[in-house]
């Protein structure tokens, strides 16, 4: 890396290496969103759990809030794929309740977790909500879940250095 480095000239570098670190700190704050909105779907579940009388709702809060955050089955809205299959056993059991009451916690999920998204991350990340829910939807469109990702972190680190106030003194316009 350092022989790379090398290679190119000093102020390039200088500015690469400030990009860098941006993304790096970029990233760690999405990060931090993220777990922010697993912590709060976590309390969602938890509670609604504890409405409903599941036993172990804790662990299954838990579990739950895990699958919810895992990109494979669809950022936010994985909830669903534990609570309406739930839901739709519980009502071919003859337990209705049970699974009305699923389908009411998913959807108070979804709806909580679709209004704040964009605004603890675009808050976290320095971006307006509107940027924020722009950039999520025209990297998943553009690119999938990668872009769900690169797209804000983009954003942030280009918004950064537009500031002015992180570029080596020598490229400030």
């Amino acid at each position: 890396l350092d022989f790379l480095l090398y290679q190119i000239p000093d102020d390039r570098r200088q500015m690469l290496l400030q990009v860098l670190l941006h993304i790096r700190k970029v990233a760690c704050r999405l990060l931090r969103a993220y777990a922010l909105l697993m912590l709060l779907t976590f309390t969602e579940l938890y509670i609604g759990f504890l409405v409903l009388g599941i036993p172990a709702g804790f662990t299954l809060a838990c579990i739950t809030s895990l699958v919810d955050i895992l990109p494979v089955l669809g950022q936010g809205r994985s909830t669903g794929t534990v609570l309406l299959p739930w839901a739709f056993i519980a009502w071919t059991t003859g337990s209705g309740s049970l699974a009305m009451g699923l389908v009411c916690l998913y959807l108070l999920i979804a709806v909580v977790r679709q209004t704040l998204e964009p605004k603890i991350i675009g808050h976290q990340m320095g971006l307006s909500p509107i940027a924020t829910l722009l950039c999520i939807f025209a990297g998943g469109k553009l690119l999938g879940l990668t872009g769900i990702f690169l797209f804000p972190i983009a954003a942030t680190v280009l918004a950064e250095l537009h500031s002015g106030n992180n570029l080596p003194a020598q490229n400030q316009v």
